[in-house]
């Protein structure tokens, strides 16, 4: 193989890694030397592994083509544009580029971004396939092939403002897109796809979600923090309201602390499917006032410490796999410290479903706002501090026949 060093070119050993002497890849650099036109000596690896490289700290521009090792442009702190031409980007290929701000890839042929690839690339604003496109800060990866972004892969890219993501993947890795405080706008359109933790995590800014509806799991702390986030949107919904957060009809799972501190979220649909809820998925939004669930399940302290919301509509029963199924129980902490409800399936009620046996610890402790409360004929027990702290209510509807229930 061969690469360029200022205006020569150099040959080396393949599957031999050669560092410059002005280069600095997670260390300092001492000496490096050529005779006859071969590295005979260096003191760090770095990965070279096909035909052409340029790789030079100060260089602004980058192209290459074939495959790329881990770390190979890490730290070109100089470097503001690459095109690339290759299936697979390494490990931290571009890490800490801190100037990089367009790449583009050639041939649409891209298969992999792997792990920490553009980490803290803090001024990039386009990748994308075609050079000729004039929009800016956006990474719009839907004409490419593309089927695995790695962890950490566009983590504090401080610029970017929007991300496509083509139905041709099949895994994004954890905090893929965390901590871009710009991001203002994510089309989802891998519905096959899984996700891995804090996957949009402290995307503060982040406003609008479009997803697909074959999407099935939201992982733990997905958009944890996603403080402005106010509309999720299924994808190909002509119909769509931009002010509340649809979650996707296929969705049969909801992580920990998957929606936490969404403080602008105001209007919520939980869908049928639904069967597992994380502990605090909605904890702490702030802002939400109305919540649909069309399901059977509800999960620990999943509304807890939202102060705004007044109501809460479950349905009577859900079709899951194919079984009428009902609601039975509500969750330790489900409503812990929502202030201001006073609504559950019916206006200024809290009506629970004629199908729920069991109340949980604290599930509506703190909410100061309920005055009145119709239990269910089916309700078994009611667990310690169930209602504790519900100061304002005034009026229970305990229906039970043949004897008191268990408490």
């Amino acid at each position: 193989g061969v690469f360029e060093y200022g205006t020569q070119y150099y040959t080396y050993e393949e599957g031999v890694g050669y560092t410059l002497a002005d280069v600095s890849v997670g260390g300092t650099i001492s000496s490096t030397y050529f005779v006859n036109q071969k590295v005979v000596s260096y003191t760090q690896a770095v990965a070279y592994s096909s035909e052409t490289t340029y790789y030079q700290k100060d260089r602004s521009t980058v192209e290459y083509k074939g495959e790329i090792g881990d770390y190979a442009f890490s730290q070109c702190t100089a470097l503001t544009t690459a095109t690339i031409e290759a299936q697979i980007l390494g490990d931290y290929m571009f890490n800490y580029c801190t100037a990089l701000e367009k790449v583009y890839l050639v041939n649409a042929n891209i298969k992999k971004i792997n792990k920490a690839a553009f980490y803290h690339c803090e001024k990039l604003t386009i990748i994308t396939n075609d050079k000729t496109d004039a929009v800016t800060d956006y990474i719009a990866l839907e004409k490419t092939s593309i089927t695995e972004i790695g962890d950490y892969a566009f983590n504090y890219c401080l610029e970017l403002k929007e991300v496509a993501l083509p139905d041709t993947l099949t895994k994004v890795g954890s905090y893929a897109f965390a901590y871009n405080e710009e991001l203002l706008e994510a089309t989802i359109s891998c519905g096959d796809a899984t996700f891995g933790t804090y996957v949009f995590a402290f995307d503060t800014k982040l406003t609008t979600v479009t997803i697909a509806a074959g999407v099935k799991a939201i992982p733990d702390y997905a958009f944890y923090n996603c403080s402005s986030l106010v509309s999720m949107i299924l994808e190909g919904d002509l119909d769509a309201q931009n002010d509340i957060v649809k979650i996707p009809t296929n969705v049969q799972s909801i992580g920990t602390y998957a929606f936490a501190n969404c403080d602008s979220i105001i209007n919520l649909e939980i869908p049928a499917l639904l069967t597992t809820i994380g502990d605090y998925a909605f904890a702490n939004c702030e802002e939400l006032v109305n919540v649909d669930v069309k399901g059977a399940y509800l999960g620990k302290y999943m509304f807890a410490n939202c102060y705004a919301l007044e109501r809460v509509d479950i349905a009577e029963a859900a079709y899951i796999d194919a079984v009428l199924t009902k609601i039975t129980e509500i969750p330790e902490g489900a409503f812990y410290r929502c202030f201001s409800l006073v609504s559950l399936n019916d206006t200024n009620v809290i009506k629970l479903n004629e199908s729920i046996t069991a109340i949980g610890e604290k599930a509506f402790a703190q909410s100061t706002a309920l005055t009145t409360l119709k239990l269910p004929s089916t309700l078994l027990s009611i667990a310690e501090g169930a209602f504790s702290g519900t100061r304002s209510m005034t009026t229970i509807d305990i229906p039970f026949i043949g004897g008191a229930r268990t408490s």
